[in-house]
C-alpha cells in the first residue's frame, strides 16, 4: 500500500500536457494489473492500483493499447476487481469501468471480454449502482450522476454490437431488464445514459448481418425468424414504455419553462440525433406484430408525429432565414434522415396484420383487435396529416436528391401499410393523398423506388370504395396508364442483353412488382364507368399498354391485365360498344399467344382469356376481329385438352355458342375445324353444367348450319330459274 501511495504521488506530479510524460510503461502497468488479480479482495490495494492504471492510460492512451497486447489476462484482472468491489468501492469501479469501456471498443480485445462470466459481473455492477437496486452497504449517494451505470451499459452495448452470440448471453443475463431499471431511475435526468441505453437496446434488437443464425437456427429459417421474434418481443416488453419516455424527454423540443442551459442550436441538433436513434430503435421493435400493441400503448404514435412536425418546422425556419454553409446543410440532411426514420416507424406500426381479418376488408379490422387499435392510434395521432406535410415539403424539392427520394419512397410505403385498413384508406383519400400520389408518379417517373411505392399505394387504395371513387375522378388513371406504358416499353437491364447481375435481378423484381400493382389498380378501377370513358378517350395509348402486358411471362401480371380488359369490355361506354371493338382489335391477336403460353402452366390465365373472348363474342361488331385473329382456334384448343376445370370448359363452350349463333360463316368455321365433334364429346360429360352448355351449343351450331344449307338451296333454285346455270 505504501509503495502504491508513493507511486501515485509520483504520477500525480506529472504534467497533464506532456504526451511522453507517463512514468510507467506497459511492463510496469502489467505488474499493477496483476496486483488487481492477486489482491482482488483487498479494497485498499485494488483502489490504489486501479487508480494508478486509469490515470496512466488516460494520460497516455497508447499505454493501454500496449498493455492489452502484453497482458492476455488484463480483462480478467479488471473484471475480478469489479466482482469483489463493485457494490461497495466506487473508486475501484470507476477506474476499472473506465478502462474496460476503452477495451470493449477495440475489436482485438472485445472478444476476450465477451465471456458470460464477464457479462454477468458487468451487469451486476450496473444493477448495484442503480438506486432502486443497490445492495445493502453501498456508500454511493443517490444524487450523484450515474457514471458507473452508464459505463457498464456502454461496455455491454459495445460487446453486443454485431455479435449475436453475445446478444444471446446478455439476454440470458437479463441486460434488457437492467436497461429498463436504468432508464426508469435516470432517464429523466441524464441524457448520456439514455443515449447509451438506446444504443444497447438497438444492439440487442439488431438482426444477425453475418449470415449466421440465432441459437436454434440449425433447425431452419423458420426457427431463426421465430427466435428473432421472441428476442425482439422480450426486449420490447421491458423497454417500450421507458424508451417512449426518453424520446419525449430528450428527442422533442424543450418546454418553455425548461431549465436546460444548452445552446439552442446545439441542443436542437442533439435532440434531432437522439430522436432519430430512438425512433430507429423503436422501429426495430415495430417490425414484430406482437410489439406493435405495446408501442401503441406506450404512446409512441403522438410522440413520433410531434417529432415529425418539429423537424418540418426547423426546416421551414432554416428556409426563412436562408441558412447557408456546412452547418445549415448538415441540419437539413439530419432532418431529412430523421424524418425518414420516423415515417418508417409509423409505417411499421400500420403494417400489423390480423390473421382473422380476411372478411373485414370493407369495414376495417374488428374493434379491439391489434390492427384496429394501431389504426385508431395512427389516425387519432395525426399520422396521415403529418406524412402529407412531409410529402408536400419534399415532392417539389430537387429531384436529384437521394435523401429526399428515399424519404418520399418511405412516405408512400408507410401510407400503403396504413391503408391496409379500410378506415385508414378512406382517410388517406379524404386528405387528398390520391392526387398527391398521382402527381408524384408523374414527377418522379424516372425514380424506380418512388414509382414502385406509389403504385403499391394506389393498388391498395383501389380496394376501398371511397378511395376508388377518388382515384377514378382524378388524374390517377392517366398516371397509371403512363406508368404501365413505361414499364412495358422499357424492360429491365437483364432482359436487354448481357448476363444478369444482382442489380439486374433487383431491377427485374422491382419492375415485376410494379407491373403487378399497376395492372391490379387498373383492373379494380375498370369496374367504374368513368374509367372506361377515360380509356376510350385515349384508347390507343391506354389499350396498347394493357395489351402489351399480355405478352409478359408473369402469370399474375397477365391475369390482372385480362381482368381489366374483361371489365372494360363489359363496361358501358359513351359510343355504343366502341371500347369493346377497340379491345377486340388490339387484344385478340395477342390472346392466342397468351393462351398457348399458359395453357399448361396456369389454368386461370386460360379461363380469363376465354372469359374475355366470351365477353367480346356477345358484341356483334367485334366478331370479325375475333374470328380473323384466331379466336376460334383458342377456344377449340381449350376444349380439345383434357381439363378437370368445369367452369373453364363451360366458358369455352359458351363462347363457341355465341360465335356460331351470330353468323352462319362463323358456324362453318367452327364446324370445319372439328368443333361439332368436340361439342358432341362434351355433351356426354358427367358434369351437368358442361352437358347443358354443350347441348345448347350443338343446337345453335346445327341451326346455323341448317340456315347456311337453306341459303345455298335457295340460291341454287334462283340461279336455275333465271337460266344462269352457265354462270
Amino acid at each position: 500500500v505504501a509503495e502504491l501511495d508513493e507511486l501515485a504521488a509520483q504520477y500525480g506530479a506529472v504534467d497533464d500536457d506532456a504526451d511522453e510524460a507517463a512514468p510507467l510503461g506497459a511492463a510496469e502497468c502489467a505488474q499493477l494489473a496483476g496486483i488487481l488479480g492477486t489482491h482482488a479482495r483487498d479494497a485498499r490495494v485494488c483502489r490504489r492500483a486501479a487508480g494508478i492504471l486509469n490515470a496512466v492510460t488516460t494520460r497516455a492512451p497508447h499505454v493501454l493499447d500496449d498493455l492489452a497486447a502484453a497482458d492476455p489476462h488484463l480483462e480478467l484482472e479488471l473484471v475480478s476487481a469489479l466482482a469483489h468491489s463493485g457494490a461497495t468501492d466506487t473508486g475501484v469501479v470507476a477506474d476499472a469501468t473506465a478502462m474496460l469501456a476503452k477495451l470493449s471498443a477495440w475489436e482485438r480485445t472485445k472478444a476476450r471480454l465477451s465471456l458470460r462470466e464477464y457479462v454477468e459481473v458487468l451487469n451486476r455492477t450496473a444493477l448495484d449502482h442503480i438506486p432502486s437496486q443497490r445492495s445493502p452497504g453501498s456508500q454511493q449517494a443517490d444524487a450523484e450522476p450515474p457514471t458507473v451505470v452508464t459505463r457498464c451499459l456502454a461496455i455491454l452495448a459495445n460487446l453486443a454490437y454485431r455479435a449475436p452470440d453475445v446478444v444471446a448471453i446478455e439476454l440470458d443475463c437479463g441486460v434488457q431488464r437492467t436497461l429498463q431499471l436504468a432508464l426508469h431511475a435516470h432517464g429523466a435526468s441524464d441524457r448520456r445514459l439514455c443515449e447509451v441505453a438506446v444504443f444497447g437496446a438497438s444492439c440487442l434488437l439488431a438482426d444477425d448481418e453475418s449470415g449466421t443464425s440465432e441459437d436454434d437456427a440449425s433447425v431452419g429459417t423458420t426457427s431463426t425468424e421465430e427466435a428473432a421474434t421472441r428476442r425482439k418481443t422480450a426486449v420490447c416488453a421491458c423497454l417500450a414504455t421507458d424508451l417512449a419516455a426518453a424520446l419525449r424527454r430528450w428527442g422533442l423540443d424543450r418546454d418553455e419553462d425548461s431549465d436546460d442551459d444548452d445552446d439552442d442550436d446545439d441542443d436542437d441538433e442533439a435532440r434531432t440525433l437522439f430522436f432519430a436513434k430512438c425512433a430507429r430503435c423503436l422501429g426495430a421493435m415495430s417490425i414484430v406484430d406482437a410489439c406493435v400493441a405495446r408501442l401503441v400503448d406506450a404512446g409512441v404514435v403522438p410522440l413520433v408525429v410531434a417529432g415529425i412536425r418539429q423537424q418540418l418546422e426547423r426546416l421551414e425556419t432554416d428556409d426563412a432565414s436562408a441558412g447557408q454553409g456546412r452547418r445549415a446543410s448538415r441540419r437539413r440532411k439530419g432532418a431529412t434522415t430523421t424524418l425518414r426514420v420516423a415515417v418508417e416507424l409509423l409505417g411499421n406500426l400500420g403494417a400489423i396484420d390480423d390473421d382473422d381479418d380476411d372478411d373485414d376488408d370493407a369495414v376495417g379490422a374488428p374493434a379491439g383487435s391489434p390492427q384496429a387499435r394501431a389504426t385508431a392510434a395512427l389516425l387519432a395521432g395525426g399520422t396521415i396529416e403529418a406524412i402529407h406535410r412531409v410529402l408536400d415539403r419534399f415532392r417539389h424539392a430537387d429531384r436529384s436528391s437521394a435523401a429526399g427520394a428515399a424519404l418520399l419512397a418511405a412516405c408512400f410505403d408507410a401510407l400503403c401499410n396504413v391503408a391496409g385498413d379500410a378506415r385508414a384508406a378512406r382517410a388517406i383519400a379524404a386528405d387528398g393523398l390520391c392526387e398527391t400520389a398521382a402527381a408524384c408518379l408523374d414527377r418522379f417517373e424516372f425514380d424506380g423506388s418512388i414509382r414502385r411505392q406509389v403504385l403499391k399505394l394506389l393498388a391498395v387504395l383501389t380496394y376501398t370504395d371511397g378511395a376508388l371513387e377518388r382515384l377514378a375522378g382524378g388524374a390517377a388513371v392517366g398516371a397509371l396508364v403512363d406508368a404501365l406504358a413505361a414499364l412495358v416499353a422499357h424492360p429491365p437491364p437483364s432482359r436487354a442483353g448481357g448476363g444478369p447481375t444482382r442489380d439486374d435481378d433487383d431491377d427485374d423484381d422491382a419492375d415485376r412488382e410494379g407491373l403487378v400493382d399497376v395492372t391490379l389498380a387498373l383492373s379494380n378501377l375498370a369496374t367504374l364507368p368513368r374509367v372506361a370513358d377515360v380509356i376510350l378517350k385515349d384508347r390507343t395509348a391506354s389499350l396498347r399498354a394493357l395489351v402489351g402486358v399480355l405478352d409478359a411471362e408473369d402469370a399474375e401480371v397477365v391475369k390482372f391485365a385480362l381482368v381489366a380488359l374483361v371489365r372494360l369490355a363489359a363496361a358501358p361506354s359513351g359510343d355504343d360498344d366502341a371500347l369493346a371493338v377497340h379491345i377486340a382489335e388490339h387484344a385478340t391477336p395477342h390472346l392466342a399467344r397468351t393462351a398457348g403460353r399458359f395453357v399448361e402452366r396456369d389454368a386461370t390465365v386460360l379461363a380469363l382469356v376465354l372469359e374475355l373472348l366470351g365477353q367480346l363474342a356477345y358484341v356483334p361488331a367485334t366478331l370479325r376481329a375475333l374470328v380473323g385473329a384466331g379466336g376460334v382456334g383458342v377456344v377449340l384448343d381449350a376444349l380439345a385438352r383434357d381439363n378437370d376445370d368445369a367452369e373453364l370448359v363451360v366458358k369455352a363452350v359458351a363462347t363457341l355458342d355465341a360465335l356460331v349463333s351470330a353468323d352462319v360463316e362463323y358456324a362453318a368455321v367452327v364446324a370445319g375445324r372439328g368443333g361439332e365433334a368436340l361439342l358432341q364429346r362434351h355433351s356426354e360429360a358427367a358434369d351437368a353444367a358442361i352437358k347443358r352448355a354443350a347441348d345448347a351449343a350443338l343446337l345453335s351450331l346445327e341451326a346455323s348450319l341448317a340456315r347456311q344449307e337453306t341459303n345455298r338451296t335457295t340460291r341454287a333454285a334462283l340461279v336455275a330459274r333465271l337460266g344462269l346455270e352457265g354462270d
